[in-house]
């Protein structure tokens, strides 16, 4: 029996053979399996067979047609159901020959009415599941309902078969279990699809999901070059990281301690980060790394890292031995410092350092260095103060904190010179003795050495580290050295501080005076300052404008003999009068003789005056220069013949310069009570003095640098009632002035100060001493300067006369006479 197959709900052809040679067909009778009534018939006993009729039973209806075309004819049903499942005949009559019975067997094919597919929850899954984490277990149900015959329920990975194992539920269901016990990254995105069918003349219903997974980083790596860093430099480091689903999330650690990351960015299945790092020394060995983690994946993280190697300035420490107690040295014990280094690169040498100089070994002083090490054999009080190691490498140079190395001592002077004191007789004075010691606390003892005999001065008051006592010398013997000595408990003071006890008395001059710094305005005075009578001294200068013959500048300083005096006029001559004063009275007086420059305007003018005219010349370029070396060196012979010949009378008609001193006999005033306490500029008229002897310039030498020194002074008795100064000859005298005598020596003896004036140089008049009578000069006999001379009147430069008479200066009767110079 021939077996057909149809799919419910499509066509299903049943054949029926009608080929009878030599016999037409009659009547054709369709049953299905044992009905006795048939279920489509056909019938031809009137007519022809294409004329026949068709009667389809009521079950089949207008689905069933028999197709007398077909070959062999069919019975079509469109469309078959289940029902139609059977067992059919076909029974044709002839009209001579026999009856013809055919079966067919109809299997109809019910479809898989659905597949589905769910996880071991039974939650139904579609499309994208997931995302499942990579390494996993999935577990995918496919279960087909429906179907005759039961389908075959499968599993495919894309086009792959992966599993064919299917069995029935009970509630007649075919299920398929598919089991993916661990998710591999070339999961990712794979469609998993389950089929069921029972036939192959459809195609098999199926139902697909794609699963979705977490993947871990695949690799990490810092893509930038290995190298060293220094400390404190700033760098820039980036790492790259591939293969994350979902995009991997960079981080920098550093010996597992997170820190800051930089700016991420992510191209493709790449992601990048960039780190801004700053190394310290402390990071010298430590792992830097770069950690790539999927944040959906636990357990996910991949890293690269390096071993960091950092190169910094060496750090180093300071300490002392371990068995010294800082608060125990003294003096005599031996001490021991060591230096700590740390340091990358290593250093090749250690230097040490004491109060911020270099320190160097010295055996026989005791001290010894070795290299990290520095020994102080028998410490002294020398050896106080901070110590500090020095340590250099390519980095640069560090230093240790410094140290305080404090040494207890036994007392010594604080003022290691000897302190003079200058006391009158029976005059009471405090005299301070003051020590260093350590620990501070401390005794007094003191003692007069008169170099006789030492006698203990049992009286006096102590505070701290500085005793006092109240001296007084009565007697010639009660000068001499104060000794002061001062104890403590570390031991007594080896060598005592000494005071001398001098008479008292007025200061010495001052000495060595330069002139320097000359400008049109301003000019420098330095001297170095005399002994000091014992007592403190002040020093004085006063300007004296030769000019319009007044002074110009009071200046005082309290500390040394150095003077700055500005706002001068230019191109004027100075008498400069310095002296030194104290408690006792002053000292005599030093005149120097300067001036200021002239403006460079007129300077400038001048130069240009006497400057020659050139003359236009044809002559070569060669030849020109010829002319020219052969007039300068002829010109120099002859300035250097002229100054030498002319010298003195040249400078007199040059402007006044700072190259040029005149060596003068000046009147000072030497009264202290006429000293002034601070700097009076420009009062107007010179003030009346009383001194007896004053220090002349004798010696005016040009440096090299522009200053003028004078080194050497001559001591002169001179009654110092007035100054007199050089006076212009174009200055007409005043009446109620005295004219002075002009004399002029005959060579000049001395470098003078040029003035576009010659200089009026006047004669020392001594009224101290008795001096041999001579007669008045025929120039001079006449003169009115003699009657004021005579009857001791003193003009002052441009002033008015201050003395009317010998007996208000108290000079004693002499006899003046003008002496040639």
């Amino acid at each position: 029996m021939p077996e057909l197959w149809a799919v419910a709900g499509r066509r299903a052809s049943l054949p029926c053979n009608l080929s009878e040679p030599d016999d037409s067909v009659t009547l054709i009778l369709w049953y299905k399996g044992e009905t006795k009534a048939p279920i489509y018939t056909l019938d031809a006993r009137k007519g022809a067979l294409d004329k026949a009729r068709h009667f389809p039973s009521t079950e089949l209806g207008a689905r069933a047609n028999f197709v007398m075309s077909n070959d062999p004819p069919t019975l079509e049903m469109n469309p078959v159901f289940a029902e139609d499942d059977g067992v059919y005949k076909c029974r044709t009559e002839f009209k001579r020959s026999r009856t013809l019975t055919q079966m067919v067997r109809l299997h109809v094919i019910v479809p898989v009415r659905e597949v589905i597919i769910m996880d071991e929850h039974g939650q139904r899954l579609r499309d994208v599941i997931g995302p499942y984490d990579e390494g996993s277990y999935v577990s995918l149900i496919c279960e087909a309902e429906g179907g005759i015959p039961h389908p075959t329920v499968t599993w495919w990975r894309e086009s792959v078969l992966v599993d064919e194992t299917f069995s029935q539920t009970s509630q007649g269901y075919v299920r398929n279990e598919l089991a993916l016990p661990k998710l591999h990254r070339s999961d990712l995105l794979v469609t998993y699809s389950c089929q069921a069918s029972n036939t192959n003349l459809t195609v098999p219903v199926s139902a697909s999901v794609t699963i979705d997974i977490n993947l871990k980083p695949l690799d990490v790596r810092i893509t930038s070059i290995q190298r060293h860093f220094s400390a404190g430099r700033k760098v820039q480091l980036s790492c790259e990281s591939s293969g994350a689903r979902p995009r991997a999330q960079l981080t920098w650690w550093l010996d597992n301690k997170r820190i800051q990351s930089g700016k991420e960015t992510v191209s493709d299945n790449l992601t990048s980060s960039s780190l801004s790092f700053l190394p310290k020394a402390d990071d010298n060995g430590k792992i830097l790394s770069c950690r790539s983690q999927n944040p959906a994946l636990s357990n996910s993280a991949i890293e690269d890292g390096w071993t960091l190697t950092v190169f910094f300035v060496p750090e180093l420490k300071l300490v002392l031995g371990a068995n010294i107690q800082p608060d125990a040295i003294k003096e005599g014990t031996d001490v021991f410092f060591e230096c700590n280094v740390r340091a990358n690169p290593w250093v090749n040498e250690v230097k040490w350092r004491f109060e911020g100089f270099p320190l160097y070994g010295n055996t026989s002083a005791g001290i010894i260095v070795s290299n990290h090490s520095l020994v102080l054999q028998k410490v002294r009080k020398e050896h106080r103060g901070c110590y500090q190691c020095v340590a250099v490498n390519s980095e640069g140079e560090g230093r240790s904190e410094e140290v305080m190395l404090k040494v207890k001592y036994a007392p010594v002077c604080r003022h290691p010179s000897v302190a003079v004191h200058g006391v009158a007789r029976y005059e009471a004075v405090n005299v301070s003795c003051e020590v260093e010691a350590d620990p501070p606390q401390v005794s007094f003892r003191w003692a007069l050495n008169n170099t006789v005999e030492n006698i203990d001065i049992p009286s006096q008051s102590s505070e701290g580290t500085i005793s006092t006592v109240v001296y007084t010398p009565r007697t010639m013997l009660g000068y001499g050295a104060l000794l002061c000595w001062a104890q403590n408990n570390i031991g007594h003071q080896k060598d005592p501080c000494i005071i001398r006890i001098i008479p008292a008395g007025p200061p010495e001059s001052v000495k060595s005076c330069t002139v320097s710094n000359q400008s049109v305005s301003f000019l420098v005075v330095e001297c170095e300052p005399g002994y000091d009578g014992g007592m403190r001294q002040s020093f004085h200068l006063e300007v004296y404008n030769s000019a319009v013959e007044h002074l110009q500048a009071n200046v005082s300083s309290q500390e040394s003999p150095v003077f700055q005096v500005g706002n001068l006029p230019s191109a004027t001559s100075f008498i400069l009068v310095l002296y030194a004063s104290n408690a006792k009275g002053r000292s005599n007086s030093v005149a120097l003789m300067t001036n200021t420059l002239m403006p460079a305007e007129r300077r400038t003018e001048e130069e240009a005056s006497n400057a020659p005219k050139e003359e236009a010349s044809n002559v070569s370029p060669l030849l020109a220069v010829l002319i020219g070396v052969v007039a300068v060196l002829v010109v120099v012979a002859i300035a250097i013949i002229i100054v030498m010949r002319k010298q003195g009378r040249d400078l007199d008609k040059r402007p006044p310069t700072q190259d040029n001193v005149i060596k003068c006999d000046i009147p000072l005033k030497k009264d202290s009570d006429d000293i002034p306490d601070s700097t009076v500029e420009s009062p107007d008229v010179i003030p009346n003095t009383n001194d007896t002897q004053v220090y002349i310039a004798d010696t005016g030498e040009m440096n090299g640098k522009d200053e003028t020194t004078y080194e050497f002074f001559k001591s002169k008795d001179y009654p110092y009632d007035y100054i007199t100064a050089v006076r212009p000859q174009k200055s007409a005298p005043r009446e109620e002035e005295i004219t002075y005598a002009e004399l002029a020596h005959k060579e000049a003896q001395c470098t003078v100060v040029n003035r576009m004036q010659p200089p009026t140089e006047y004669a020392e008049l001594d009224f101290q001493r008795r001096l041999p009578t001579y007669p008045w000069p025929p120039s001079v006999r006449d003169d009115p300067m003699r009657s004021s001379l005579e009857a001791g009147e003193f003009p002052l430069m441009g002033g008015t006369t201050s003395h009317k008479s010998k007996e208000s200066l108290n000079i004693p009767e002499t006899t003046t006479e003008t002496t040639p110079l």
